[in-house]
């Protein structure tokens, strides 16, 4: 019989983001700080900016990439989704359980099942 390795489906929040699925392009901030905000056409000073301190020339503000964009890490979901092993699933839960617990009535063993839909797991009691 060939060996079967069950999987679950792990959803956690995206450290990149914190879940919010956008980030902040840093490099309008060095053109913001070093802004002449005295100049009569300040969307020139912005290209100059993104000229003199990215080597990015462009002749609109709006062909300019975006202060806030769709965070790389999650494409913008604000959560990264993995399938992981099932045993590393319990562990990092905290479930244990002992391959025994399957074998004659578990309740003699110290296990406590939970029966839910379509389910019913053995936990090591106390939970």
């Amino acid at each position: 019989m060939s060996k079967r390795v069950y999987t679950v489906t792990m959803t956690e929040e995206c450290k990149a983001c914190q879940g919010q699925g956008l980030t902040h392009d840093d490099r309008w901030e060095i053109v913001y700080a070093n802004l002449d905000d005295s100049a009569e056409d300040i969307e020139a000073e912005i290209l100059k900016g993104w000229g003199r301190y990215h080597n990015y020339h462009v002749y609109r503000v709006g062909d300019l990439p975006a202060e806030d964009g769709p965070c790389p890490e999650c494409e913008g979901a604000g959560q990264i989704v993995k399938e992981v092993d099932l045993l590393d699933a319990l562990r990092e839960l905290k479930v244990a359980f002992s391959p025994d617990a399957f074998e004659g009535d578990p309740h003699d063993k110290g296990y406590h099942e939970y029966e839910g839909k379509n389910t019913a797991i053995l936990l090591p009691l106390p939970f």
